[in-house]
């Protein structure tokens, strides 16, 4: 079996979100989600840009592992302010207007 370019690009994907996944799993052991709905959306920011901005040497390993906690932040944000539960409601409205077509 060969594998297109665009199989490695959703292979690396795949990756990648199986690490903010896992990040964001390491996160809720530490931070309840109760603790998380009482972040404002102004304090996610905070807490992310916080991340974003820490001194230090780069690495490219150090980097992205920055990156992959950076990214479970903003998943937590988004859980946090119910934002995945309207995308759901979203995708299950419009999947019943399609059965309705």
């Amino acid at each position: 079996m060969v594998l297109t370019h665009r199989d490695m690009q959703s292979l690396r994907t795949e990756g990648t979100l199986r690490q903010v996944a896992s990040e964001r799993a390491r996160q809720r052991k530490h931070w309840s989600t109760a603790h998380d709905a009482q972040h404002t959306p102004d304090e996610w920011r905070g807490l992310i840009l916080q991340r974003a901005v820490k001194d230090g040497p780069v690495f490219d390993q150090a980097f992205r592992r920055d990156l992959v906690e950076i990214a479970a932040l903003a998943v937590a944000a988004l859980e946090s302010q119910g934002v995945d539960r309207d995308a759901d409601e979203h995708a299950a409205a419009e999947a019943t207007e399609g059965e309705d077509a």
